[in-house]
């Protein structure tokens, strides 16, 4: 599975996994691209990824996981599959379908 893969440095392929998709991640953000459940992991998952102070300059995405362990940053990988796939499956069967939260 990919995120076994990536777990060999997770919180570095933490980080690149979220900048890879952060266009995406934008997208989701807007209330209405997803159904109120999957809506709550979402943003639990930008909370949880993003909640460390900006003490690098990098950005608190950065400082976030940098501060990850392992095992915390693997949580997240594998977090990120499970809505992505969860996600693409929905709108497949409902291309243009707006969500009310």
């Amino acid at each position: 599975m990919i995120v076994r893969a990536m777990a060999v440095n997770a919180s570095e392929n933490l980080l690149k996994a979220v900048l890879y998709c952060n266009e995406i991640f934008h997208v989701l953000k807007q209330k209405g691209h997803l159904p109120p459940d999957l809506q709550k992991r979402f943003n639990l998952m930008i909370e949880a990824l993003t909640k460390m102070p900006d003490d690098t300059g990098k950005g608190t995405l950065y400082a976030t996981t940098s501060k990850m362990t392992d095992g915390e940053a693997e949580k997240w990988l594998e977090e990120i599959v499970s809505l992505f796939s969860e996600a693409e499956v929905l709108y497949e069967k409902h291309p243009f379908k707006a969500f009310q939260g």
